[in-house]
């Protein structure tokens, strides 16, 4: 009964789509985690996972090899991007891994797949309206609330950060401090917009 009753409450909770509210998306991870250790799915959607711990704590030091590998890729991609000239970076049109990152694409990725095997209604993610909602909210839920490696830096990144920007204005700062040549120093990226439903870009 346990797991049908929070299928019941999760059903329940996306019926009031869009997301106004960072409650609403706070409890959608809260019981989307309760559901996962009731269905004893500890080995599986590992990144859902982290990031119904994230939304709870204040820091997240522990449990961090799950996003290694995007940090790697930001790291990997500063790297490069140091190298190019001017006009190389000009030229540049993919879309970096900083703008996935951000854009949760992850996640939604992760969540499409567990909602239809849990046979929860997919309207959070078939509607794009949805979706930003709580890409938005998420993003000041876990504004200060960094990701920190502590004495394990990922190719020089120590540490992440969202920021919540002012009122009005849709998205996030993303903080990152790097230990460049012994010494931490911090750079800033924003991804806004004056619209709720921005895609993130480069």
């Amino acid at each position: 009964m346990g797991e049908a009753n929070l299928k019941y409450k999760l059903e329940g909770l996306l019926r009031k789509l869009p997301f106004t509210e960072e409650c609403q998306v706070v409890y959608f991870f809260v019981e989307i985690r309760k559901l996962l250790d009731r269905m004893n799915r500890s080995e599986d959607y590992e990144y859902i996972r982290f990031f119904c711990d994230w939304v709870l704590h204040t820091e997240k030091t522990r449990n961090l090899d799950i996003i290694r590998d995007d940090i790697d890729k930001i790291a990997i991609y500063s790297e490069s991007q140091a190298k190019k000239s001017v006009v190389q970076l000009i030229m540049d049109a993919d879309v970096h891994p900083y703008a996935e990152f951000v854009d949760f694409k992850r996640l939604r990725t992760e969540l499409e797949e567990f909602l239809i095997n849990s046979e929860i209604t997919m309207d959070l993610l078939k509607d794009d309206k949805n979706w930003f909602s709580l890409r938005n909210l998420l993003f000041r839920i876990l504004s200060d609330q960094p990701i920190d490696f502590c004495d394990k830096p990922v190719r020089g990144i120590k540490s992440i950060n969202f920021v919540e920007l002012r009122e009005g204005i849709y998205g996030c700062g993303l903080i990152i401090e790097s230990i460049e040549n012994g010494v931490l120093a911090k750079r800033s990226y924003i991804f806004a917009d004056d619209e709720p439903n921005f895609k993130v870009a480069r």
